[in-house]
């Protein structure tokens, strides 16, 4: 009988083999974030801003809200009036959108209407003339 030895060697798994390929890729992404985030020699910082000493407790005056919607007057043309009137008149989607404004003040009409008290009432009026019977 003859005796034989073996040398086991480790076989190393497929995990095992793309471990060091992860560690550099790793680092590699690491230190790229790292160099995004320095900045140069010559970067000062925000600019300064000048501020007041004191705010002024009066609100600075501000525009009509409101005024935008009908802008085209303001330029005093009678042709651009008329245009842009019926312009809205033809336009099916701004059509839409009246009829859907509409409805949905109807909508809110009718729901907020039954959040206040009613008032209800009926009348009725019998006359009973037992008095005329017994004559006949």
């Amino acid at each position: 009988m003859s005796s034989h030895s073996f040398l086991a060697i480790p076989v190393p798994s497929a995990k095992e083999t793309h471990r060091p390929t992860q560690l550099r890729a790793g680092a590699a992404c690491l230190a790229l974030m790292l160099a995004g985030c320095a900045v140069g020699p010559e970067y000062a910082g925000p600019p300064r801003l000048d501020m007041p000493a004191h705010w002024s407790a009066k609100p600075a005056s501000r525009r009509q809200t409101g005024t935008l919607d009908r802008w085209w007057l303001r330029l005093r043309d009678p042709l651009l009036n008329r245009l842009i009137e019926q312009a809205v008149e033809a336009n099916p989607d701004v059509a839409k959108a009246k009829a859907a404004v509409r409805e949905a003040r109807a909508t809110v009409q009718q729901t907020s209407a039954g959040l206040f008290p009613s008032v209800s009432g009926t009348a009725s009026v019998t006359v009973d003339r037992a008095g005329d019977r017994d004559r006949a």
